[in-house]
C-alpha cells in the first residue's frame, strides 16, 4: 500500500523541526536549536544567534501597515529574542527580497525602518542582501551578546516548582489590533479613529519589546524566559514543557504525590486571572469594553480581553520564572506560579485559577492556529 507523504501543515512547525535537527557536533556550538536563540563560542567567548523571516500576506499586509513600520516590526521580534535570553543585541543582517516591480521606495522605507528599530534596540544594521521573489520576504539574523556578570544564557527549560511567574512588556496589545484590522469589530471612522483603536492597531504594526529587561531579569536570578511572541498560553507551555524534560525524574522524588499507573508527575504553570487582567492594565480593559458594545458583548468585554491576553501573541513582551521569595525586578508584574500535579498524557500543562486549560492556542507557522496539548507527558 503505497504511503502518503505528509503535507508541511499536517507535520507542523515543530515536526518539521525535530526531524532536521540533529545534536550539535561542534565544540563551537554551545547551545542548538530548541530555545529563543542559539549560543555560539566566539574568540573565547560567548555569541547569542537568532534569526526569522517574515512573508508578505503570512506576516504582514501592506494595506495594514506602513513599510517603515514593518521594517521595524522584523527587527523588533528578532531583537526580543536575543533579550529572552538575557543578551544584548549587538547587530543585524537585514536580507529584503521582493518583485521587481515593486515601488523603490517601500523598500528603502523598510530598510530605513529596520535600522531605526537596530538603533533603538542598542545595535546597528551591519549587513544584508536584495534578491527579487514573488512577494516581499524580509529575513533578519540578530546577534547578540551575554551581559556581565552572569553571562550565561535564560533558557526555556529553567523553571521549577515554586518559581513565580511574572512578565514586562505589553500583553494583549497586537492581538487587539490584529481583531481591529481585520474588521472584527467594524469599520465605523470614528471607531477605528479612537485614541487606544489607533494604539492597539499600531502596537500590531509595530510591537515594542522592552528592551534591557532581559538582561535585568537575567541579573535578578531568572530561571526560564521567553517572549511573546506565538501567544502568551503557547509559550508558558514551551517553558513547561521543556522544564520538565530537564527535571525529569527529579519532579517525582521531590514531590507529595505519588501517581498511579498512566499518570506522571507534571511540571505545571497556573496563572491567575485576576494578575493577568491586572498586568494588561486598564487601558487595554477599556479597549475591550469599547469593542464589546461594537459586536453586543455584555460582559464589559473580559472575554474578548481574555482572549487577546491568553492566545494572540506578538507582543513580544518577556515572560520569565524567578525563583519563589525573589523581588521581581522593575516592570515585571507577578501573573502566576509554577507547581506539580499527577497529570495524564492528555492533561494540560497549564491551568487558570487552577482549573486546567483545555487548549492552548496560539501561533504555529503552517496551521496559523495551533490547538493542542503536550504528545506524551513521558517523552
Amino acid at each position: 500500500m503505497t504511503s502518503v507523504e505528509p503535507t508541511v501543515a499536517e507535520l507542523g512547525e515543530l515536526g518539521i523541526i525535530s526531524s532536521v535537527v540533529c545534536p550539535p557536533r561542534h565544540s563551537s556550538t554551545v547551545l542548538g536549536s530548541g530555545d529563543d536563540s542559539a549560543v555560539v563560542t566566539a574568540r573565547g567567548d560567548r555569541a547569542v544567534v537568532s534569526t526569522d523571516i517574515l512573508v508578505e500576506g503570512e506576516h504582514f499586509r501592506l494595506d495594514w501597515s506602513d513599510p517603515h513600520s514593518i521594517g521595524r516590526r522584523a527587527i523588533a521580534q528578532n531583537a526580543a529574542d536575543i533579550e529572552a535570553m538575557g543578551a544584548h543585541p549587538t547587530g543585524y543582517v537585514v536580507a529584503i527580497a521582493a518583485p521587481r516591480d515593486t515601488p523603490a521606495h517601500i523598500i528603502t522605507a523598510i530598510g530605513q525602518g529596520a535600522v531605526a528599530e537596530a538603533h533603538r534596540s542598542g545595535a546597528d544594521v551591519v549587513g544584508g542582501d536584495f534578491s527579487s521573489a514573488q512577494q516581499i520576504v524580509i529575513c533578519v539574523t540578530a546577534l547578540g551578546q551575554l551581559i556581565e556578570p552572569v553571562h550565561t544564557p535564560v533558557l526555556q527549560s529553567g523553571a521549577r516548582p515554586g518559581d513565580i511567574v511574572a512578565i514586562a512588556g505589553t500583553l494583549g496589545w497586537s492581538a487587539a489590533g490584529l481583531d481591529i484590522l481585520s474588521g472584527t469589530f467594524g469599520t465605523q471612522e470614528e471607531f477605528l479613529h479612537h485614541v487606544l483603536v489607533e494604539h492597539a492597531c499600531d502596537l500590531y504594526r509595530c510591537p515594542r519589546p522592552p528592551y534591557g529587561y532581559g538582561a535585568r531579569a537575567a541579573a535578578d536570578g531568572a530561571t526560564a524566559m521567553t517572549d511573546v511572541s506565538d501567544g502568551l498560553l503557547l509559550d508558558l507551555h514551551h517553558i513547561a514543557r521543556h522544564s520538565q524534560e530537564k527535571l525529569g525524574e527529579e519532579l517525582r522524588l521531590h514531590s507529595e504525590y505519588t501517581p498511579a499507573a498512566g499518570e506522571t508527575v507534571a511540571l505545571t504553570v497556573n496563572l491567575s486571572n485576576e494578575q493577568l487582567f491586572a498586568a494588561a492594565g486598564e487601558s487595554l480593559s477599556e479597549l475591550a469594553a469599547l469593542c464589546a458594545e461594537r459586536v453586543a458583548q455584555r460582559d464589559g468585554g473580559r472575554a474578548i480581553m481574555r482572549r487577546w491576553i491568553l492566545s494572540g501573541g506578538e507582543d513580544h513582551g518577556l515572560v520569565a520564572t524567578f525563583p519563589a521569595g525573589t523581588e521581581l525586578p522593575g516592570g515585571f508584574r507577578h501573573i502566576g506560579v509554577v507547581d506539580t500535579v499527577v497529570a495524564t498524557n492528555d492533561s494540560s500543562l497549564i491551568s487558570i485559577d487552577g482549573n486546567e486549560v483545555s487548549t492552548v492556542g496560539g501561533w504555529e507557522s503552517f496551521n496559523h492556529v495551533a490547538q493542542y496539548r503536550p504528545q506524551s507527558l513521558n517523552n
